[in-house]
């Protein structure tokens, strides 16, 4: 059901060794077959080792050269310098400024 699953946003929890990697590996070739373009398709963990996993089940299944796997810290670091405009953080090599830390309540006084 969670491989299916479409429509509405989708939190899976459960407990280490149950299958939650194996749910998103197979869940991301049924969006594909569904009309998802895997440039469309963002996937972030935690870890590189399981970035790494993912990334290596998925490329036996599809073609996963479009799409973004990554870990939470280096997807952000990659997407904010792009869009200090928009999000009003400034970084400067992977570290968000003084400034910055401050107007977003990042940073104590």
């Amino acid at each position: 059901m969670a491989v299916t699953h479409m429509g509405t946003p989708l939190l899976i929890v459960a407990g280490p060794g149950s299958g939650k990697t194996g749910v998103i590996v197979e869940r991301i070739p049924h969006f594909v077959k569904t009309g998802l373009k895997p440039s469309e398709i963002v996937c972030l963990t935690f870890t590189e080792k399981a970035a790494e996993e993912l990334q290596q089940r998925l490329e036996k299944i599809i073609d996963i050269t479009d799409m973004q796997i990554s870990i939470f810290h280096s997807f952000a670091k990659d997407l904010l310098p792009d869009n200090v405009l928009v999000s009003g953080i400034v970084m400067s090599a992977g570290v968000i400024s003084p400034a910055s830390q401050l107007v977003w309540g990042l940073k104590k006084n």
